[in-house]
């Protein structure tokens, strides 16, 4: 199943808020005027994406501009993805930083900070990020048409995203549905070390004639793979009116 990811844009928080207190005397009385909160002149940009793959490269991009004069200001940025310090550097001329790091090997969500000092001003960002693993299936079968009992040979090839390496040792579990929907049989196989799952579907004497879908989805990676097998009968079959 190809995965589709989301593009995350973040903007700084406002720096610590300058209270300002109006008196206005006039005819004997005084009157306060309202708090005003001014926002920081920093404005911080995060460019990136909320979610990665298991060990794949990641880039992330920040800019710092000066919201007030509407130009880039250099800064410095600390990035930290839970308890680890993944980035320590500054924006350049333009005001960005790119950073490039690979994600974690585990899966699971991981809290990422992002720290910006700056002449005119501090900003921190937090963002949760989610880290997957996902694979690629191959699903083919033995032959495109078969016929009421036989024996329909199906085989799936898991490779992970993003080298592709061998999604071994995985639960893969396969699915056929009629062309009615139904599902008419289920069954999970353990993924060899070359990434390989097999099984077989034997095919009732009476059977609903048409395509059938088949679906393997691939435990522990998130992966689907889709594929149709014709079920029909003989000429010859058809003529006895079977």
């Amino acid at each position: 199943m190809t995965v589709r990811w989301l593009w995350l844009t973040l903007t700084g928080i406002w720096g610590t808020a300058a209270l300002t207190s109006l008196a206005l005397q006039g005819m004997g009385r005084q009157m306060n005027a309202a708090s005003v909160y001014l926002p920081s002149p920093l404005d911080t940009q995060v460019f990136g994406q909320t979610r990665w793959l298991t060990h794949a490269p990641v880039a992330l991009k920040v800019v710092t501009i000066d919201r007030q004069k509407q130009r880039p200001v250099k800064a410095q940025v600390k990035v930290c993805l839970g308890t680890q310090t993944i980035f320590d550097g500054k924006t350049n001329d333009e005001g960005v930083a790119d950073i490039q790091f690979r994600a974690p090997s585990q899966v699971g969500a991981y809290p990422l900070t992002i720290l910006v000092k700056s002449p005119i001003g501090d900003d921190r960002i937090e963002q949760t990020v989610t880290v997957e693993e996902a694979a690629q299936i191959l699903l083919t079968t033995d032959k495109p048409i078969y016929q009421p009992n036989q024996t329909i040979h199906i085989r799936a090839l898991c490779l992970r995203k993003p080298d592709l390496r061998p999604a071994a040792n995985l639960p893969c579990t396969f699915e056929v549905r009629d062309p009615k929907g139904n599902l008419v049989f289920r069954a999970t196989e353990r993924t060899s070390k070359f990434g390989i799952a097999a099984t077989e579907f034997p095919i009732a004497d009476e059977v609903t004639l048409g395509e059938y879908r088949i679906i393997a989805t691939l435990s522990g990676a998130r992966a689907e793979g889709r594929g149709t097998g014709q079920i029909g009968r003989r000429a010859r079959d058809e003529g006895q009116g079977r």
